[in-house]
């Protein structure tokens, strides 16, 4: 719906300024459907290069400014028949979204205390995001916790101070409304069972990862926002505080859970295979999967960090651009096509033709303040050569330093 309203917004604006920009009626210069030219009138092609800015926006298309219904229809019938089916048949069967299981155990009795229950739900639903295992039974300890958190508000807010304009923040903000809603459905739902049971149930951090894409985006622009040298290091960063946070989770849960009183790791690697379904073998191809992951997740982040960037430096000056054959003859026939366009002009305003029937003349130069000297064809081949150089040269410092659309 904001990119519907976004490109009608744009539609009036475009037309609102129109006729300002240009009285005369001129139109913009546009790309014809024939070899990539653009029409100059009288049958000439105008292979001369223009700036996409210096065109003027085209606006959005008709079919963006229509009312998003098919998209809407279809993306609604896609999100029920995927995730959807399991609350409605809850509704249907039990007469809930959510309906209270028989037997389970309640939450912690807080009373009639909404102040400790938003204190639970607050910091509760954090320490539950990052690591929470068993019954609650396992916690991560309240200084990872914090400096994660404090990390995710900082790069999300650095993506939004440092976005190009006010679309793309409203974009990053967009991608939260995953986590928020989410958030407000567990709170909802579990405020409405405090407010019978004075117990605290419903409260977990699982329930928001479905945002966690959301939050990657944001926090990755912001980590891209950090400078050009600083940001090439966020990812093996990044790498190393994940690697951290799961070393710290199995230290924990691996004594709690798995380790005999005067055991050790091996005994708790003994004791969870035999209690998992799975075989030792299996466990053991997971573990070297997950290890090899994270080996091939290092090289990347070393990549980036020493290699990554250079093909999208700037060539420093002097510096040769090898082109493809292809390209190189695609910009040598399009310097000839412009040297015969040239020399079309040259005869349809009346000068002689040097091997007409007078006879070429030989090249001289010309006298001072008086007409240039009529070239020969050596001398239309030097310059079709030439020209062809110019436009390598051209289109080699274009890819180094492109136009913004």
């Amino acid at each position: 719906m904001l990119a519907w309203s976004r490109a009608r917004r744009d539609a009036r604006a475009l037309r609102a300024r129109a006729p300002a920009a240009d009285p005369a009626g001129t139109p913009p210069p546009r790309a014809s459907t024939g070899r990539g030219a653009a029409s100059t009138g009288g049958g000439r092609a105008d292979i001369r290069p223009f700036r996409l800015a210096d065109a003027g926006p085209a606006g959005p298309s008709a079919a963006a400014q229509r009312p998003p219904w098919r998209q809407i229809l279809l993306g609604g019938a896609i999100m029920v028949a995927l995730g959807g089916w399991w609350w409605i048949v809850n509704v249907v069967r039990w007469g809930a979204f959510q309906p209270e299981t028989p037997g389970f155990p309640l939450g912690q009795y807080l009373g009639d205390d909404w102040g400790a229950y938003r204190e639970i739900l607050i910091n509760g639903t954090i320490l539950r995001w990052w690591g929470s295992f068993g019954w609650f039974e396992v916690n991560l300890t309240t200084v990872p916790v914090r400096t994660g958190t404090a990390l995710v508000i900082f790069f999300f807010a650095l993506a939004l101070i440092r976005a190009r304009n006010w679309r793309i923040r409203v974009d990053l903000l967009l991608l939260l409304w995953v986590t928020w809603g989410l958030f407000g459905l567990m709170a909802v739902q579990s405020a409405k069972n405090f407010d019978k049971q004075f117990h605290v149930s419903g409260i977990s951090g699982r329930y928001l990862y479905a945002g966690l894409v959301s939050l990657a985006i944001g926090i990755g622009l912001g980590a891209a926002a950090t400078g050009r040298y600083l940001s090439r290091v966020m990812p093996l960063l990044f790498l190393a505080g994940a690697v951290t946070l799961q070393v710290w989770s199995i230290s924990m849960v691996f004594p709690h859970f798995w380790r005999p009183e005067d055991g050790d790791l091996g005994d708790a690697w003994d004791d969870m295979t035999a209690w998992s379904p799975w075989s030792e073998g299996t466990l053991v191809l997971i573990a070297v999967a997950v290890c090899a992951l994270a080996v091939a997740t290092l090289v990347g982040c070393l990549w980036v960090l020493v290699i990554g960037e250079r093909d999208a430096r700037p060539s420093r000056p002097g510096r040769g651009v090898v082109l493809t054959d292809s390209r190189t003859q695609g910009l040598r026939e399009a310097a000839r096509n412009r040297a015969a366009r040239l020399h079309r002009d040259t005869l349809a305003s009346g000068q002689p033709r040097p091997d007409g029937p007078e006879g070429a003349q030989p090249t001289s130069l010309p006298a001072p303040g008086g007409p240039p000297a009529p070239s020969t064809e050596a001398d239309e081949a030097a310059k079709t050569d030439e020209t062809a150089k110019t436009d390598e040269a051209n289109e080699a410092d274009g890819a180094r330093h492109p136009q913004p659309r």
